[in-house]
């Protein structure tokens, strides 16, 4: 996978793992996303159906990088 083998991408994985003491082999792919003024995830459960099967097992964290600033809002929220 190109994408995966990029090598600014290696160094984001490599990081990742360095920081949240994962290694890559049981993390999933990155997702990159780009949201417009206005736009939003709503609220949702992070639960992949039958992630017990895939070889990185189910999500026990979730790492998040922002790619710029913002004056207000951009936000997450757990509950």
């Amino acid at each position: 996978d190109d994408c995966y083998k990029d090598s600014t991408a290696q160094r984001v994985i490599e990081k990742i793992a360095t920081t949240t003491g994962v290694p890559d082999a049981y993390s999933e792919y990155l997702q990159l996303l780009r949201y417009v003024p206005g736009q939003y995830y709503k609220v949702h459960h992070d639960y992949i159906t039958d992630s017990e099967l895939y070889s990185q097992g189910p999500r026990i964290l979730t790492f998040f990088l922002y790619l710029n600033d913002v004056e207000e809002g951009g936000a997450t929220r757990f509950s």
